[in-house]
């Protein structure tokens, strides 16, 4: 059987382009041709450029029209990897989206999430130009309706929406896209049939509730290939996840694979977990009010159970544990629905009750509306808020960041990754004076970092799922999802500890294609 598999690079690769996650899978099978796309995340830059950057994807995608992609593979639930098949749909996807159960019951409140977002970027922008001062025109230096004429086109140019401005997608968009998932997801550890002749079978990558490594099976003359894809993996000691699997029963011709820490080892968790447990009991002691800045999907219920458990277990005084974000508190519902799945979490006996079902946990309270938040923004310690969003440029944990960070009596704890120019690096990085809605804060709260959060394995346990995975000498590895210092580094790491050959790893730019 004549088969040949071509992948082609749109997103997310690992020359400093690390969000946008995007590949193009072409198989060809005898006269068979389809056309499936690994995932579609979106591009996360600055407001200015979003539409620009994400809308490259469409135009990378030419020849190839929307209507002709079959299904789109995802690995979990991260914007970075899902946000942009909204935008998709909007110029014409209307495949399948192949993903895992916890990520399918997730996905429609991301996806509307997101849209939501987008919408309310784009209003804050474009008021933000009509706000400007009109041009004032020289009457004398304008004749017969010259005047008016360029009054009309002056205020024209000031309300109308370049359309580079505009949503990336709307909730109907959101919706459309919700509605292409396959069958309500698929378990781990099941082949599912995605294209005639081509496989697909998920296993558990440990990185958050649901997320995938993708094994694709593609029929050749004398059986089949294997090609694998990491999306994001987890770390090896998780806190309450199970870590991924290292099990990959099927022998891997190609594994394509994340190096966002490849070159990079995690600071120990034991010490920083006993800082943290340090740092209530003391704060208790105080009645200080402590701040999460989390992500929805991983980080705060990483923090709901860990706290819970410190709790349960008389490590730390019994003090409320507020989760004040929407999205975060929707999202609970997937953790909650699978607590007692032991392929999703492990831990059960730890706790003898469900840490994500504030029925059950007498820890957690849930806030809703924003006169809730409000009140409980003022309200004294000793308290926890978990509040989105992670790297503090937009949500709830705002509103406490504005009334806590002048108070000597609040601790901020940073425990994610904080990118360039945003709040939360230049809080980690010890500003002292800094802008929220252009009123400068002196920060007299006391700023606490836990850099052994992070959900995203390091240099170490890439290389040991490789070692686990690696069958044979010809194996080969496509690395993504990282900047040029963090790949370069993971393939020494693997030359020098595996013994692969340089032309055995890949680092693709975006745009090249690669025949697997």
């Amino acid at each position: 059987m004549d088969t040949r598999v071509v992948e082609k690079f749109l997103g997310g690769d690992a020359h400093g382009n690390v969000t946008g996650s995007c590949k193009l899978i072409t198989i060809n099978i005898g006269k068979q041709r389809s056309h499936i796309l690994n995932e579609a995340g979106m591009v996360q830059t600055r407001f200015r450029k979003t539409n620009e950057e994400n809308l490259k994807t469409i135009d990378r995608l030419r020849p190839i029209n929307l209507p002709q992609i079959s299904s789109i593979i995802l690995g979990h639930t991260h914007n970075d990897h899902c946000g942009n098949i909204p935008t998709l749909v909007k110029y014409g996807f209307d495949g399948r989206i192949f993903t895992s159960k916890e990520s399918a019951q997730m996905l429609p409140t991301i996806f509307l999430d997101s849209a939501r977002i987008l919408k309310q970027e784009m209003k804050y922008r474009v008021e933000k130009r009509n706000d400007k001062p009109q041009k004032d025109f020289d009457r004398s230096r304008c004749w017969g309706g010259n005047f008016d004429r360029k009054q009309r086109k002056a205020k024209a140019s000031r309300i109308i929406i370049d359309p580079l401005c505009e949503p990336l997608y709307d909730a109907v968009h959101a919706e459309q896209a919700a509605n292409l998932i396959k069958n309500g997801g698929f378990n781990y550890g099941e082949w599912v049939k995605i294209e005639k002749g081509v496989d697909l079978k998920f296993y558990g990558s440990g990185h958050v509730l649901g997320s995938a490594i993708s094994v694709l099976r593609v029929p050749r003359q004398n059986g089949f290939t294997y090609h694998g894809y990491t999306s994001d993996l987890g770390r090896d000691d998780p806190l309450v996840l199970r870590a991924a699997n290292k099990k990959i029963a099927e022998t891997l011709s190609t594994l394509e694979m994340e190096t966002t820490y490849g070159g990079r080892i995690h600071p120990p968790r034991e010490a920083e977990m006993g800082r943290m447990i340090e740092m209530i009991n003391r704060g208790v002691r105080e009645k200080r009010t402590f701040i999460f800045g989390a992500f929805a999907q991983g980080r705060a219920p990483d923090l709901i159970f860990l706290l819970s458990l410190w709790m349960e277990q008389k490590l730390i005084p019994r003090i409320p544990i507020i989760l004040d974000s929407p999205l975060a508190t929707k999202l609970l519902e997937t953790p909650r629905d699978y607590w007692h799945d032991p392929q999703s979490f492990f831990g059960q006996d730890r706790l003898t009750f469900n840490p994500f079902d504030p029925k059950e946990n007498k820890y957690l309270t849930l806030v809703d509306g924003q006169e809730d938040s409000a009140r409980i923004v003022r309200s004294p310690g000793p308290k926890v808020a978990v509040a989105s969003s992670g790297m503090f440029t937009a949500g709830r944990v705002r509103n406490y960041l504005r009334d806590g960070l002048g108070n000597p009596n609040v601790t901020v704890c940073i425990v994610g990754y904080m990118a360039e120019n945003t709040l939360g690096r230049k809080l980690k990085d010890g500003q002292k004076l800094v802008n929220m809605n252009k009123q400068e804060l002196v920060v007299r709260a006391k700023i606490e970092v836990f850099d052994s959060f992070s959900a995203h394995a390091d240099g170490p346990a890439l290389i040991s799922f490789v070692k686990s995975v690696k069958k044979t000498d010809d194996f080969k590895i496509i690395e993504v999802h990282g900047d040029e210092t963090e790949g370069v580094n993971f393939k020494e790491s693997l030359m020098r500890e595996l013994g692969m050959r340089s032309d055995q790893i890949k680092i693709p730019l975006i745009g090249e294609e690669i025949v697997l």
